[in-house]
């Protein structure tokens, strides 16, 4: 009897988890972490967007005009643009720290921001989280470790990868890559957001 308590609490505790962890970022159909959304902007066509998405783009990275023409210009670079199309891809990665105790980090959540444009709106959207474990190297540093990255999504999170407090740390910080975009990209944008977080899927009609 005691068992079976002992087994019931311990299901009740990761479930409890799981679900906690699970309302913290908007998923898709599939159960991958997606945060897409398509946003409206009076009277500025592409042109105006695409200029308002590189000085985004230069500032995030920290970087010059001549810097960044190098960057789209290549054809694997962390940040490519499509001409043609009008897509902004740029490769991110955040650094996550546990804690206070733990000084070293624990990890790298790497994933991907793409922004189209079109006249009048753009949208965005930051999906293929994959996670990256780092351990420590014969020369006493931290490091990727080879071959443990796994994709980030529901499975992952309740197997307790990262913890609650990892994931609301990766949540902050994509909502101020996402409050960042929109304010370069629409300054009317800035207004904060407190509905509830959905994602819907990536539809090619927009």
């Amino acid at each position: 009897m005691f068992r079976f308590l002992f087994l019931l609490s311990n299901l009740l505790y990761f479930n409890t988890t799981s679900i906690g962890q699970e309302n913290i970022f908007p998923f898709d159909d599939t159960g991958n972490i997606l945060y897409y959304e398509v946003v409206e902007t009076p009277d500025n066509n592409t042109e105006e967007l695409t200029k308002k998405a590189k000085e985004f783009f230069k500032a995030w990275y920290d970087i010059k005009d001549k810097k960044l023409e190098k960057l789209i210009s290549k054809k694997y670079s962390y940040l490519t643009f499509n001409e043609e199309e009008k897509v902004f891809e740029s490769k991110q990665e955040y650094v996550i720290y546990p804690g206070r105790l733990l000084k070293h980090a624990k990890g790298a959540v790497s994933y991907k921001l793409v922004v189209e444009l079109k006249d009048n709106k753009y949208r965005y959207y930051i999906n293929n989280f994959v996670f990256h474990p780092y351990e420590l190297n014969r020369y006493g540093k931290y490091v990727p470790a080879s071959g443990k990255s796994v994709a980030l999504n529901m499975i992952t999170l309740k197997e307790e990868l990262l913890k609650e407090s990892d994931c609301l740390q990766l949540e902050e910080a994509l909502q101020r890559n996402i409050t960042m975009l929109e304010d370069f990209m629409s300054k009317s944008l800035l207004v904060a957001d407190t509905t509830e977080k959905k994602s819907a899927p990536i539809s090619s009609d927009w």
